[in-house]
């Protein structure tokens, strides 16, 4: 069997693989095994002969290749060899970080000869429903208006969700929970919506900017928070846009950044309306207004403004 499990959704994407290898190992117990090789620095050869082999003691394998499509040597190599990969008796699992282009040769031999399943960012109402699913997996209840106020402190980074609702449920010890126990045990995120104020900055929206600086400040992000989360967001560009005028492949970025695909998907088109020197200019005015905030030499209330606008 052949599946092919991708998308920008990393958690769902890991929890379906971790799915499909506790229903193999029910269904099949001590004679089942899995074997996951890292396509950016598996040997063909060894990939081959795991799919080839057959047990003497019959057991069932589950052959996991990670990022495939990111291996352009291996998924090369995998298509010729596959008269081979259709007759396997092995479950074969292809795990791709981000969506995989539907006109990628690989991608349409999978389809065709496969199952596919695509993993997206959860929209809002869904968000909202998947954080109650949650909740129900630990038999712990929560009103509405908490599992909004949980999915907006955090947003739909569902690694941390995931670990936020662990710890509410440690906390809850089987109690309702409230919003008031959302905003005092859960801190809110910035990262996930620094994107929006990058996209403002590319497109010379300063009143956006400033607009969406201020809600970041309204949900309780000190101004030294959120530079440090711009911070981090100028040195990716800054990095993205130099490999990228080095003709970097956007598969040798993610290796050479180790950020995640969807950021670097992200980061490489904000690059486009920056120039170098806008972005070290960016990161040198982030220095210098986090060194004023420090030391007291500049009013947290007018941080965030000069940033923008310069003044």
């Amino acid at each position: 069997m052949l599946l092919l499990l991708h998308g920008e959704e990393s958690f769902l994407k890991a929890r379906k693989l971790q799915e499909i290898k506790e229903r193999y190992l029910s269904l099949h117990k001590e004679k089942f095994y899995v074997r996951v090789f890292d396509c950016l620095q598996a040997d063909m050869q060894e990939v081959l002969q795991e799919i080839r082999g057959v047990s003497l003691f019959g057991e069932k394998k589950l052959v996991v290749l990670e990022n495939p499509f990111s291996a352009q040597e291996i998924a090369e190599q995998l298509l010729r060899y596959k008269e081979e990969l259709v007759k396997t008796p092995q479950v074969l699992v292809f795990s791709q970080d981000g969506s995989c282009e539907e006109k990628d040769a690989l991608f349409v031999f999978l389809k065709a000869h496969g199952r596919i399943q695509e993993f997206s960012p959860l929209s809002q109402r869904s968000l909202t429903s998947w954080v109650a699913q949650e909740f129900l997996r630990y038999g712990v209840k929560i009103s509405f208006e908490a599992q909004s106020a949980l999915a907006e402190a955090v947003g739909n980074d569902l690694w941390r969700l995931s670990n936020e609702i662990a710890k509410l449920v440690s906390y809850s010890k089987g109690s309702t929970l409230s919003r008031h126990d959302i905003e005092d045990l859960v801190e809110p995120v910035v990262e996930s919506e620094i994107f929006a104020t990058i996209d403002a900055l590319s497109a010379r929206n300063a009143k956006q900017a400033l607009a969406l600086l201020a809600n970041h400040e309204k949900h309780g992000d000190h101004p030294l928070r959120i530079l440090s989360t711009l911070g981090f967001q100028f040195r990716a560009l800054l990095a993205v846009k130099e490999m990228a005028e080095l003709h970097f492949s956007y598969n040798d970025i993610v290796k050479k950044t180790k950020l995640h695909p969807y950021v670097v998907k992200k980061t490489w088109e904000a690059t486009k309306n920056f120039s170098l020197a806008e972005l070290k200019k960016g990161l040198r005015r982030i220095f210098d207004i986090e060194l004023g905030l420090k030391t007291g030499s500049m009013e947290p209330s007018r941080a965030l403004s000069w940033f923008v606008l310069g003044e």
